[in-house]
């Protein structure tokens, strides 16, 4: 696949999900999180919205080591054929002030039922920054796609 055709790809299936499973760590193990989430242009930086009394939150202060994954399943074998799956691995950060702006109008633009939790004084936004994103169809057709140059640690 093309990457231009695969970055297409991705800004659909990242579009048409409101959710996705997000993984931390504590010090028992990995840890599972459903979020709403929004997205940069670039496709290369996630955002995320939480309270600060959550596992999530502590997790990704003490651990900003993250990943998360899209899919489609419907519970099926037919999943075999049809599914996908989107992975990706990056580097959790707690915005602050001015830098929440843009994330938060984002956060609310995909999901306006978020509005109250995004109000709320207890609430923090992440970004993730990412190196490449793993699109998985069926169990056999795998494509990468990474961010051009930059790395991230």
């Amino acid at each position: 696949m093309e990457e231009l055709e695969l970055a297409a790809e991705i800004t659909d299936l990242l579009g048409q999900q409101t959710q996705c499973v997000l993984a931390t760590m504590d010090e028992t193990g990995p840890c599972q999180h459903v979020m709403a989430y929004a997205y940069s242009e670039d496709l290369f930086t996630i955002y995320l919205a939480t309270y600060m009394d959550t596992r999530k939150f502590r997790n990704m202060l003490s651990n900003p080591k993250v990943s998360m994954i899209w899919d489609n399943r419907k519970g099926g074998i037919q999943d075999h054929v049809d599914g996908y799956s989107l992975t990706v691995t990056g580097i959790a950060e707690m915005l602050e002030g001015k830098a929440q702006d843009r994330p938060r109008a984002a956060i609310l633009s995909r999901n306006a039922t978020l509005d109250k939790l995004l109000s709320q004084k207890k609430c923090r936004l992440f970004s993730v920054a990412l190196n490449e994103y793993t699109l998985t169809r069926g169990y056999d057709h795998v494509f990468r796609f990474s961010r051009p140059s930059r790395t991230v640690t």
